[in-house]
């Protein structure tokens, strides 16, 4: 089985509330200034990438919540459905990268 974004992510985290045991839960409220680095980074990873297709999915999902994100102020937070969708976007985006890498 495959490690997910989830388990995969770096000691401190990714920055978002995770599934993994001692972190906090996902029902946490993030604030936006939490994230917004995070995803531009991970944006410009996947703009680098030069064999990723222009239209991957994960692109696109990433770069909506950037557009999402850069509409609030640093203090504003996510509240409990936005930060499971986010969770959920980043879970696929990290699944659709990893069917490219083995395709």
């Amino acid at each position: 089985m495959e490690a997910s974004l989830l388990e995969a992510a770096p000691e401190g985290g990714w920055g978002f509330p995770s599934r993994a045991p001692g972190r906090k839960s996902r029902s946490s409220m993030l604030l936006c200034i939490q994230i917004q680095p995070d995803l531009r980074q991970l944006m410009e990873t996947m703009n680098r990438m030069s064999h990723l297709p222009p239209d991957f999915e994960g692109r696109q999902k990433v770069n909506q919540w950037l557009q999402m994100l850069s509409g609030m102020s640093a203090s504003d937070e996510l509240d409990d459905s936005q930060v499971r969708q986010m969770l959920f976007d980043l879970e696929s985006t990290y699944n659709a990268f990893s069917r490219f890498l083995h395709s």
